[in-house]
C-alpha cells in the first residue's frame, strides 16, 4: 500500500490549476496578436478622435437636439425614441431647437459628453458630443 490517495488528488488539483492557466495564458496571447494592427494597415482616425477646442467651427454630422442647459438637453433625451409626444413636449417646455445635418456651429465649451455651441442665429445651447464633427 505505497499509494497515498492525499497525494493522488493533490496531484490532480495542480493538473487542473496548470490546465487552467495554460487556457488563460492563451486566450490572453490570442487577444494579444489580433489587437496588434498589421504592418499594412494605417490607423484610421475618426472625426470624433480629434480634439474640439474653444472658437472651432463644427459641423453638424446628424440630426440633434441642442437644448439651452445641459439639464435640458438631457430631459429632451429621455424622451427620445420613448415616446414621441412627450419628446416633442420637453422639446417645447425646455426651449430645445432641432439641427440638421451639415449645420455649422462654434464651439463654445469643449466638454466631454456635451459641448456647449453657438448656432448661427447666435443662440447658445448644448449638443451631445456624437452630433459634432470638427
Amino acid at each position: 500500500m505505497n499509494e497515498d490517495p492525499i497525494a493522488e488528488e493533490g496531484s490532480g488539483k495542480r493538473i487542473w490549476i496548470g490546465g487552467v492557466s495554460t487556457i488563460l495564458i492563451l486566450m490572453f496571447l490570442a487577444w494579444l496578436f489580433t489587437s496588434i494592427p498589421d504592418e499594412n494597415s494605417s490607423p484610421t482616425k475618426s472625426s470624433t478622435d480629434s480634439a474640439l477646442t474653444f472658437g472651432q467651427t463644427v459641423t453638424i454630422r446628424r440630426p440633434s437636439v441642442c437644448a439651452p442647459t445641459k439639464e435640458g438637453l438631457d430631459a429632451v433625451i429621455r424622451w427620445a425614441g420613448v415616446n414621441r409626444a412627450e419628446f416633442l413636449r420637453e422639446i417645447g417646455r425646455t426651449g430645445a431647437v432641432l439641427l440638421g445635418d451639415g449645420d455649422q456651429a462654434l464651439m463654445l465649451d469643449p466638454g466631454i459628453l456635451r459641448h456647449q455651441i453657438r448656432l448661427s442665429n447666435g443662440e447658445d445651447c448644448w449638443v451631445y458630443r456624437e452630433a459634432l464633427e470638427p
